[in-house]
């Protein structure tokens, strides 16, 4: 009875490892959208800031509960996907840290590298989806 029950904790912590792992997934692919709409389309100040805390909020959430990540060297498709977006948020980076005192493009260069580091790390998950294989998450 006790391998039971013991079973049964386990099993619950799985489930709510999962249930937390979709929710922060489904965030992540939000906080990219957000993130990419904001190269076109300039959101304000307060908003830009709350989608990298809760955008850094859930990769950190996906980091600490995915149970097997995926292995680039093997995956191919998605060091592809990676390196596509590395350079798509670092061409923006480029292109606004062009003009203004030294100490602003200083400063833009630091945030732009901080933020092109998050969204490069929530790329990092597409290929690992929360629907589908009970053993990814």
């Amino acid at each position: 009875m006790e391998l039971i029950q013991h079973y049964e904790v386990i099993d619950g912590q799985f489930n709510r490892q999962r249930k937390l792992y979709t929710f922060a997934y489904i965030v992540n692919i939000i906080f990219l959208g957000l993130s990419m709409i904001n190269n076109y389309v300039q959101l304000e100040t307060a908003m830009r800031i709350g989608l990298m805390i809760i955008g850094t909020a859930a990769i950190v959430v996906m980091y600490t509960t995915i149970k097997h990540p995926v292995n680039l060297l093997k995956n191919r498709w998605a060091l592809a996907l990676i390196i596509v977006a590395l350079l798509y948020f670092l061409s923006f980076a480029v292109f606004k840290s062009l003009h203004g005192s030294p100490s602003y493009r200083l400063g833009m260069i630091c945030g732009d590298a901080a933020r092109i580091f998050v969204l490069t790390s929530s790329i990092y998950f597409l290929p690992q989806p929360p629907f589908g294989d009970k053993g990814k998450a």
